[in-house]
Parts: C-alpha cells; structure tokens; sequence
C-alpha cells in the first residue's frame, strides 16, 4: 500500500494518518483573498480588543484553560491520529504545554507588561518624569510547523493576545486539524476576528510574510525557509523572530551518572520521534567512559516501544517528507563508513522508523553535521570535553546543548563555554514547556526567542511617555548666546576630574544659570 498524496490538483489538502495512512480529513483551498481578509478583520478586532484593560483580556484568555482541561483527552487522541505521537506523549508535551501556557502568561504577563520608570537625573533635567510602556504591535502574523502543532502555536498566540495584539495563525498544512482545534479553543472568548485561522498551504505564509498590513511575523521552521521569511518582510520593514533548526549535542564527563546520562540522553534523541528542533543529535563521550555509555545508551534505546499500540513511546514520522531525509541521512553515513548499532530499519507501521544509535560517523557525513529531525543519533568518542566544546562552537547552529556530569560546577562551565542560546546541565529540552523561560538560539538557529519577558518585548513596541512639570525655560533652548557656550563648556569638564575641581565647577555653572537669560 502506497501513502496518498497529501496535495489535489485543485489545491485541497488531505490530512493523513502517519500510521495508517488513512486519510482523515480533506481542506479545500482557501478563497483568493482569504489572507487579505483575515488581515482586514483582524485589524478590525485588534482596534477594540487593546482597548480592553489588562485584566479583561487576562479573563478572557484563562477561559482557554477550562477548555483544555475539559477537551484533554480529544486533544491528545486527536494530534495522536494526525500526527502520530503517542496519546501519553501528546498529553505531555501539547496538552499540558498549552494548559501551562495559558496559567503561567496569566500570572507573570502583568508584570512583563507593567511600565518601566526611565531614570532621568532629577539635576540635569529638573521637574521631568519618563516611563516606557509596551504597547501592542497590532497585527501578528504566526507562521507555525508541524512537530507541536498545539503547544507551539499557543506560546506565541496566548501572550500575543493578553498583550492587546490579533494573530492571524497559519497551521502546517501537515497538521491542519490540530491547528484549527487551536482556534476552537478560543471561540466565543475573545472577539470575532481577533484570531484567525488560515488552514492552506505553504503559499499562505508566503503572503502573509509578504504582507505589509502586517506589525510583526513569528516563524517557527527550517533555517532555509526562516531566511526567505526574513527576506519577505525586509521588503516592509516588518520586524519578524525567528524560532529555527539545531543540531543540539549532549556531552557525557567521565564522573557522569550513567544510567541517568543514557535515560536522559535517549528521551532527548528520541522523543517525539527526534521531531524537535532541540532533539539530542549529537553525543560525545570522553574515552574512559564511551564503552560503558554505550552500552547502557543501547539498552535504554532497545526498551523503546516503537508498534505497541497505546503503548507506543516513539511513534512514525510525522510526513513522507522527514522519512525520506532519515533514510537519506542514514544511507550517506553508512555508505561512508559508519555503523549502526541499534536501529536502523523501518517499524513496519507507516512512516515509522526506528531509533537507531550510529558510531564510527564522519565528520563531513550530513547526520552529523546537518539538522536531522528524526530518529538518528550519531555517538563519538573524546578525548577531552574541550574537543567537544571546539566543534560543537564550529557548527552553524546555536540552540541548545547539554553536559552530563556529577561535578556540576565543571559541568556547568562546559556548558556554558558552548555557543548556544540554551545550556543545561544533567538534562536537555524540557524548559520549552516552561513559558516563563526564554526558548532561545543564535547563529543558523535564529534569533527569535519566545517565553518569558524576552518575548513579550518583541510581541510589543516600546513607546516612551515624558511629562516635564518644570515651569522654567530649559538651559537649551534658544537663545544659544555666549552663556550658553560658557554653561554647556562648564558642565562638561564637571564631568571628570577631582572631586574638589567638580564641585567649583558645578557652583560656577550655578552662577552661570542666573545669567543665561538676562539680556535674552
């Protein structure tokens, strides 16, 4: 049996079981202008939602959490048909991901969004006040994948929306079930329009990247597709964060645990079926502990239940597309030499394919040095964690990596010599389910970042309030005589020099300021 194709001429798209590939459900094509309305009534809703003070948006946006709570078990069962993760897994990662989103952004987004004061020196600039408050972009365009097609969305649309913003959301087209019960959640909570849900194809988000009726863009992808998004909104001047691949390592000391390196290291591989942009990709292993790791990282990988019906632990690939690049991946290192020692075939049920542990792996080989997004994971040998750290710093990706080791002081200052935007010690990958830490990169991995206050600065735009209550005419303004010279020249040199000098200087420009307006 041969999977059916996932796109109709007439540009419908089938929603398709990864299991069984049974067709679940099929989306007609979006009306032609579709993107431009959705834009048009989302700005409409936008005007009166950031309106509605702080604690009214609050409100309506916690109702979401009732309605995860009440709809767990559909959700799960649903993303476990559409995308094939286990329903546990689902529960886990989407269900409880969104549900902690909507709580956590409703206790801490009050205090990200409260003004800061501007500490203006009450001596220079006399009588005058400054605060900046964070005040909503207008229109979110979030462009989302595949891998979370709940969790994901949720930690960008929620905070979006408590913030005074509309979000227009394009869902993967892989996964157009889940992303339209994402915005079913929200039905009848918030006002008509303020999120739209646009359930088509790739070309969508290229309009909607495109667009310049849009404030602001937040991308989750591929590194090839993050920079044509960046692309696109140049064109406007459209600020856009950028959540993009990685090829996180993890380094196992020679004073590691390890039956807990290897427990942890196998669910940061292969969990979610390695579907995850901070998925464990590379392992290194100092000399005197790499057989023994080995060893206990094959047991921990054989015990995966990869067919075992609602006991399943690693499901299928989620599209034909990620088999195709593991299976291509894996044939280019084995061709040139490397070996796999656990793994390596297909699972018999769908796209499934098995975790699969590889050694001996060249360097220039693609399953090491390219994003994977699958259920490969290449071992090497160290002599040195300094090795390690070396190439790990010369990848282009910067998400995430982790250290292993008992002496956590030197484990800590390995993971922090790595160039990552996320370094964790004795653990890899959980914090994205905590919206009050930041999910951040750098380098090929991006720039975006997304919980915490970090995120909220881009969902919103600075705006600088200044009230001068001093009735007095500044030092500044015209006219600009001789003793404006002879004042600005003083208060220069009071800048420096020994405190007895600065303090004659600041009585002179006293003596100065009675006489800058005589004459005037």
């Amino acid at each position: 049996m041969n999977a059916p194709a996932r796109f109709d001429d007439d540009g419908s798209i089938h929603s398709i079981d990864p299991r069984t590939w049974a067709v679940l459900e099929t989306f007609p094509p979006l009306a032609d202008d579709a993107v431009a309305t959705a834009l048009s009534e989302a700005r409409e809703a936008q005007a009166l939602w950031s309106q509605t003070p702080l604690k009214g948006r609050i409100k309506a946006i916690e109702g979401v959490l009732d309605r995860i709570a009440e709809r767990g078990a559909e959700l799960a069962q649903l993303i476990h048909e559409e995308h094939g993760k286990s329903v546990t897994e689902a529960m886990f990662s989407e269900v409880l991901g969104a549900a902690d989103v909507v709580r956590l952004h409703a206790k801490f987004d009050p205090q990200w969004l409260k003004p800061d004061k501007v500490a203006i020196d009450p001596l220079s600039y006399p009588g005058k006040k400054g605060r900046i408050e964070h005040r909503p972009r207008g229109v979110i365009a979030a462009i989302m994948p595949w891998n979370y097609p709940l969790a994901l969305p949720m930690r960008t649309i929620v905070p979006a929306l408590i913030a005074g913003n509309a979000v227009v959301f394009k869902p993967s087209e892989y996964c157009l079930r889940a992303g339209r019960e994402v915005g079913r959640l929200f039905e009848g909570l918030i006002p008509d329009g303020l999120l739209q849900v646009l359930l088509g194809a790739g070309t969508v988000g290229a309009e909607l990247t495109s667009s310049p009726d849009v404030d602001a863009i937040a991308f989750v992808g591929s590194v090839r597709t993050g920079k044509l998004v960046a692309k696109a909104a140049a064109e406007n001047l459209v600020p856009v964060s950028l959540e993009l691949g990685g090829k996180d390592a993890a380094i196992v000391c020679t004073d590691a645990d390890l039956d807990r390196s290897a427990a942890g290291i196998a669910w940061g591989a292969f969990h979610n079926t390695g579907q995850n942009c901070a998925a464990i990709e590379r392992v290194y292993v100092e000399d005197l502990v790499y057989d023994a790791f080995l060893d206990k990282l094959k047991e921990a990988t054989l015990k995966l239940r990869t067919d075992a019906g609602d006991d399943t632990e690693v499901g299928p690939m989620c599209n034909a597309n990620q088999l195709t690049i593991v299976t291509d991946q894996l044939a280019q290192a084995t061709d040139a030499g490397a070996k796999v020692v656990v793994g390596g075939e297909s699972t018999g049920e769908g796209w499934g394919f098995a975790p699969t542990i590889l050694i001996d792996v060249p360097v220039d080989a693609d399953v090491w040095a390219k994003e994977t997004f699958g259920p490969l994971l290449p071992v090497r040998r160290v002599h040195s964690v300094f090795e390690a750290v070396d190439d790990i710093n010369a990848s282009p990706y910067g998400l995430s990596c982790s250290v292993w080791g008992k002496e956590t002081g030197r484990a800590e200052s390995v993971a922090r010599a790595c160039d990552v935007g996320m370094a964790l010690v004795n653990n890899h990958a959980f914090t994205g389910s905590i919206p009050n830490s930041p999910w951040v990169g750098t380098k090929d991995s991006g720039y975006g970042v997304t919980g915490s206050a970090l995120a909220m600065k881009f969902l919103t735009r600075a705006q600088l309030v200044v009230v001068d209550k001093n009735k007095a005419l500044e030092v500044w303004w015209f006219p600009l005589n001789s003793t404006a010279l002879e004042m600005s020249r003083t208060v220069l040199a009071s800048l420096v020099g020994p405190i007895g000098r600065r303090i004659k200087l600041t009585l002179k420009l006293l003596s100065l300021l009675g006489k800058r307006w005589k004459g005037a």
